[in-house]
């Protein structure tokens, strides 16, 4: 109140002028003709494109690019991940910023108990980037009254196919009653 004579004497400097509020159009599909990428060193462009699921001049929407963002932020192999569009005449530019995550081994451990499988340990080491940019190495081993083990490893081409090999090897001894088994011999 003590500052109100200032405050009018401002106001009646700056005339009547009333601003109309600014009118937005909402846009459901965009196009995305060009992507840039800063901060990528070690994964391919395709690999990029196809975390995002882009497709060049085709209807994107923002839902979609949100969705390529958190699969691409998903991977785990960044961490940090800022995005602008650019717009042009029909179309926008994605620009992409990335830092790159310098973690690339995961050991993690656990403990299970289940009436089939009993009592384990689990061990789990995953490596990526182990003999090409994009690859992933991951050994679960489970050691306890019944051993098994599952071992993957692939190399993500993003767009393209990707490549894999896996070995699993699982056993356990569970007894069935005999006459279990007998009963249902009849069940059509």
């Amino acid at each position: 109140r003590n500052k109100l004579k200032n405050l009018q004497l401002i106001k009646e400097k700056q005339g009547d002028k009333v601003s109309l509020p600014v009118k937005i159009n909402m846009v459901d599909t965009i196009n995305i003709d060009a992507l840039s990428i800063e901060g990528n060193s070690s994964y391919p462009r395709a690999y990029v494109l196809g975390k995002l699921n882009l497709k060049y001049d085709s209807g994107y929407t923002i839902e979609n690019l949100t969705d390529g963002i958190n699969k691409l932020s998903a991977t785990g192999n960044f961490n940090r991940i800022n995005y602008s569009l650019t717009p042009k005449k029909d179309a926008y530019t994605l620009a992409l910023q990335l830092e790159e995550s310098q973690n690339k081994m995961f050991l993690r451990l656990g403990l299970h108990y289940d009436d089939l499988y009993k009592s384990a340990a689990l061990v789990n080491l995953t490596k990526k980037s182990s003999l090409f940019a994009n690859d992933v190495a991951s050994l679960d081993v489970v050691l306890g009254d019944n051993f098994r083990y599952n071992f993957q490893y692939y190399i993500d081409k993003g767009y393209y196919w990707s490549l894999g090999v896996k070995s699993r090897y699982n056993t356990f001894n569970k007894g069935i009653p005999f006459d279990f088994v007998d009963s249902n011999a009849d069940v059509d």
